[in-house]
């Protein structure tokens, strides 16, 4: 048999490139491995991400839900409040005969229907402030309009009626038509 050739290298040989057999016909380098890896790693990764997104999402809209209903809980406190106040200020003005029953009465009865009878019930000290006026020449409006006593109502309060009609102007009743207004967010 033949003599064996010798050879002696400088350096080590190394191999240019490491392949694989990964299927019939393909080939994988370790790059390649690693590429496919990475993928893998960034696919599980943005997956992640995309779901503690959606969580954040999900918990954003409950704190908003939450922020809303603690403001509308705050908005009903305040307007409670409001006409707690305009109540303890008019029921002083009242308690001190600051306010003009003339007015009330006239107001009352521009909402009233026009007839042949029409007559006014009032507090009898309201009553008698509305005669003095009128005897002294004022209330013009009221010269021609039957009042009379009605120790029921209160102070600053009338009642119009009329052959079609009853109209009441309550203080209380106010106050409830205004937080009815300040709720739906109109004026009274």
């Amino acid at each position: 048999m033949g003599a064996g050739v010798t050879m002696q290298l400088s350096a080590p040989i190394r191999p240019i490139r490491s392949i694989h057999v990964v299927a019939e016909g393909q080939t994988q380098t370790p790059a390649e491995d690693e590429a496919r890896r990475l993928r893998a790693e960034l696919d599980s990764t943005r997956a992640q991400v995309q779901g503690m997104v959606r969580q954040l999402d999900e918990a954003a809209a409950q704190i908003r839900a939450f922020q809303e209903e603690q403001l509308h809980g705050c908005r009903d406190q305040v307007i409670r409040l409001a006409v707690g106040i305009a109540e303890r200020i008019l029921l002083k003005q009242i308690a001190s005969g600051e306010y003009d029953i003339e007015r009330i009465v006239t107001t009352a009865l521009e909402q009233a229907p026009t007839g042949r009878k029409i007559v006014v019930r009032l507090h009898p000290a309201d009553l008698e402030t509305l005669r003095r006026l009128v005897a002294d020449g004022g209330a013009e409006a009221l010269q021609h309009i039957e009042m009379v006593a009605d120790p029921q109502l209160g102070r600053a309060e009338c009642v119009v009626d009329s052959e079609q009609v009853t109209l009441e102007h309550r203080v209380d009743e106010h106050l409830r038509q205004i937080e009815q207004a300040l709720k739906a967010g109109g004026t009274p």
